[in-house]
């Protein structure tokens, strides 16, 4: 029982962390389509959330990690790279 009881919690651990990254993608992607007014979008939360070099619980790269995914790819495919070269350029 106790085994089972793990597993549910790990995949509910695993549903909170994709759902955090997914938030962070949902906010970057809507800001990047409404142009922030004018605002770099580099300068915003979910860019600095994604940019960020930390390794800490709920963290870009902790997510990654928990999830298995690689965080240059998760970056170019949300377009990250754009603004990777210079954070404070706009797009």
């Amino acid at each position: 029982m106790n085994d089972a009881y793990n597993k549910q919690q790990a995949a509910q651990c695993t549903k909170l962390v994709a759902a955090v990254l997914m938030k962070a993608i949902h906010d970057y992607d809507e800001l990047a389509r409404n142009k922030h007014r004018g605002y770099p979008i580099s300068l915003s939360e979910p860019a600095q959330w994604i940019l960020s070099e930390n390794d800490a619980p709920y963290s870009f790269l902790w997510c990654c990690s928990v999830l298995d995914l690689a965080p240059h790819r998760l970056k170019n495919k949300v377009g990250m790279a754009r603004i990777l070269p210079d954070r404070g350029m706009k797009i």
